[in-house]
């Protein structure tokens, strides 16, 4: 719903910019009324405010939520507390920003809300679909809007993890001091998490019934030796480039050892253990943790303390959990087993 309401011409809000974005789909996003506008009652007196302050005639459309658009305006004069903390969004633009290209199917019809469902899914993999229909006819509304808002959740999520931005870049503030902006995903997140979810498919495919006999029958187990591999194939391709400034190499094995990292996610997919979406979030949480100075704003006196903090952390969460390195040695011993039948199987001598 629309935040920050014009009381001129001059006055610039993020509408026209998202708009274009949004070509040929453009029309989705509705002209804004000014704030007099707003507060007239009827759809006359509301189009007559809206020329003698912005200079345009208002469509139905636009006057439709005129009731909503001030039930908000209130509610943040009512609220100061919440003022340019609640942001506005618009569910189209962030599908957009989300899929990487603008949507073309209309989000009423069987195709469309099928399309973005499939784009939720690529940033909430464990989603039940089916139970959408079933909640949507539950709180007797229509399915894209409960498509609607669950985009505008997972892009609160982005917010919340630094990964949205502002349009435009530097907002203007209305007269009642609110910005008036669309917080929407940044682009890059929408392309990486494409290709992420490509990949994926790509992997759960090759597992399916109709699948490659080879990738069908893996374990975690019998994958072992092609992890191994991999990761000894980065670190070629790491010498490649220190000795020749060539980088080729090592974004082929980087992309080698990702397959094993999401094909050991979809396996464990398959046995109701963890997703792809777990492991991702399980190491940036460990991340986030074990860098308080970075991330929380804690300060350590020397580096000296700063280790031990990080000592301490890691210390805390293996807690309960310590028998874990009983298994180190002997998978270190394994890989290196594993490495010396690589060296055979490929014709290299062991020194």
């Amino acid at each position: 719903m629309v935040i920050g309401l014009r009381d001129s011409a001059k006055q610039l809000r993020p509408d026209d910019i998202a708009r274009k974005e949004l070509k040929p789909r453009g029309a989705t996003l509705f002209p804004v009324p000014s704030r007099e506008a707003v507060y007239e009652e009827t759809y006359e007196e509301q189009k007559k405010a809206n020329i003698k302050t912005l200079g345009k005639s208002l469509p139905k459309q636009a006057s439709a939520i005129i009731p909503k658009i001030r039930e908000v305006d209130e509610f943040m004069s009512a609220h100061p507390e919440y003022k340019n903390r609640i942001d506005e969004s618009h569910p189209e633009l962030d599908f957009a920003r989300l899929n990487g290209s603008v949507l073309l199917t209309r989000k009423k019809e069987a195709d469309g809300i099928e399309e973005r469902l499939k784009v939720i899914k690529r940033y909430i993999p464990g989603i039940d679909i089916p139970n959408l229909y079933i909640k949507a006819k539950d709180l007797r509304c229509n399915v894209d809007d409960i498509a609607d808002a669950i985009c505008l959740a997972v892009t609160a999520k982005l917010k919340s993890d630094g990964l949205c931005e502002t349009i435009p870049e530097n907002p203007q503030m209305d007269s009642n001091g609110l910005y008036m902006k669309l917080t929407v995903p940044k682009r890059a997140v929408s392309n990486e998490m494409a290709e992420i979810s490509r990949l994926k498919s790509i992997v759960e495919t090759l597992r399916s019934e109709n699948g490659c006999s080879w990738d069908k029958v893996q374990t975690h187990s019998s994958l072992k030796a092609a992890c191994i591999e991999e990761a000894a194939e980065v670190v070629g391709g790491i010498n490649i480039l220190e000795k020749t400034g060539d980088a080729a190499n090592l974004r082929e094995e980087l992309g080698d050892l990702l397959l094993q990292v999401m094909f050991h996610s979809v396996i464990a997919e398959e046995e109701g253990l963890f997703t792809f979406e777990d492991v991702a979030k399980t190491i940036s949480d460990k991340m986030v943790r074990r860098h308080p100075h970075v991330f929380e704003g804690v300060k350590y006196a020397s580096e000296e303390e700063l280790h031990e903090a990080w000592a301490a952390i890691k210390k805390e969460e293996k807690k309960g959990r310590e028998w874990e390195a009983d298994y180190l040695e002997g998978a270190l011993n394994e890989a290196s087993e594993l490495i010396e039948k690589a060296k055979e199987r490929k014709g290299f001598k062991s020194k």
